[in-house]
């Protein structure tokens, strides 16, 4: 429709530069980057024309420009046109605008894009004190910003604030969505990861299986995130001691972990692999983490507890047939790169200390 109208004739800046900027909008959700940016660039020429200059104008499409860019990585040139919009906004609008607002979330995602978590935060703290102000805590965008923040805080390894924010969007999203809504459910997930990473399993629970529920109800049973849901419950299941319960989660989750390809294949099958050695079936524990390792090491290139995680377990192996010195190699090897993303009292660290002390018993023994 914009393609067909930007033929007719005799028409003024003003009008074409909307007509250009609405297809750069549809352009960029299609993930057609470079054509976005020739219309936004378009756009932005016939929009500044001093008879048909509307700054609100203006500012849409370098938001929108700014943000085409950073998704093709150039964040330079991306975060400059959004800070551009930013500015505009702030003196035609004022500091205290939805303009303004959404200026800074877009600018927030261009950091993430680029890496700088701590000028997320700070983009996203912005974002929410306009939006609090301006539409108060019950408005989507509110929630929407405090799970971002609740993101940013949690892989900055800050979970105190992490779940402050998720539990702040919680209960936004549950006056505006109701309490069986994806969305509710995905932020109950979110709510109850700390919990379950600091082994507080009987406050996770509810949370993660009212959450399962609410995906599977509304949702395909093969929805690629409830590979995160699944492992979760189980993870919680595991804690509680409720084993077949735990089992058949991740049972499930790897099922659906399978079928996407998900990034959380491996975390899954090391919790299959850990209740394997719980129950004393090493074989079957031993051929998991064969196929574990490699993958691991490949989805997470860049966070080596993981594959530490993996050889905690593997130690646990180990020592459950007698192979106490192999065990104390891997555990000496890995146990301070775990330390260093979790404390002893965590899920990860708990069962790290279970297995050197169970080593160190070991070694007074024989």
């Amino acid at each position: 429709m914009v393609r067909r109208d930007l033929k007719l004739r005799g028409v003024e800046a003003g009008t074409q530069a909307r007509q250009y900027a609405a297809l750069g909008d549809a352009q960029s959700r299609q993930g057609h980057y470079d054509d976005a940016i020739k219309a936004y660039q378009q756009a932005l020429t016939l929009a500044r024309i001093p008879d048909s200059y509307r700054p609100d104008l203006v500012s849409h499409i370098l938001v929108g420009l700014g943000q085409v860019q950073s998704e093709k990585g150039d964040f330079h040139p991306g975060q400059r046109n959004i800070r551009e919009a930013l500015d505009l906004d702030t003196k035609t609008a004022g500091a205290n605008s939805n303009d303004v607002a959404r200026d800074l979330e877009t600018l927030a995602e261009s950091q993430a894009d680029h890496g700088d978590l701590d000028g997320v935060r700070a983009s996203y703290k912005q974002a929410l004190a306009v939006r609090m102000k301006m539409q108060g805590a019950s408005h989507p965008r509110v929630a929407e910003d405090l799970n971002s923040l609740g993101t940013i805080a949690y892989f900055q390894t800050d979970a105190a604030s992490a779940e402050d924010y998720y539990q702040r969007a919680l209960t936004s999203y549950r006056v505006v969505l109701g309490e069986d809504h994806p969305e509710v459910a995905t932020t109950m997930n979110n709510v109850a990861l700390p919990k379950l990473e600091r082994c507080d399993f009987a406050d996770a629970e509810p949370l993660l299986k009212h959450a399962v529920f609410v995906i599977e109800s509304q949702r395909n049973g093969d929805f690629d995130d409830l590979a995160f849901e699944y492992e979760n419950y189980g993870r919680t299941e595991h804690g509680l001691s409720h084993l077949p319960e735990a089992r058949a989660l991740f049972e499930k989750a790897l099922v659906v972990a399978r079928e996407h390809k998900h990034r959380n294949l491996a975390p899954i099958l090391v919790d299959l692999a850990d209740m394997a050695c719980s129950r004393g079936d090493l074989q079957s524990g031993l051929s998991i983490l064969d196929e574990t390792a490699p993958v691991m090491a490949k989805t997470y290139a860049d966070v080596p507890w993981r594959s530490a995680w993996v050889q905690v377990i593997c130690a646990g192996y180990l020592l459950g047939r007698g192979r106490n010195d192999e065990a104390v190699q891997l555990l000496q090897a890995n146990v301070p790169v775990l330390e260093k993303r979790w404390a002893k009292s965590t899920i990860y660290g708990f069962r790290a200390e279970q297995f050197r002390s169970l080593a160190e018993a070991h070694c007074v023994a024989s």
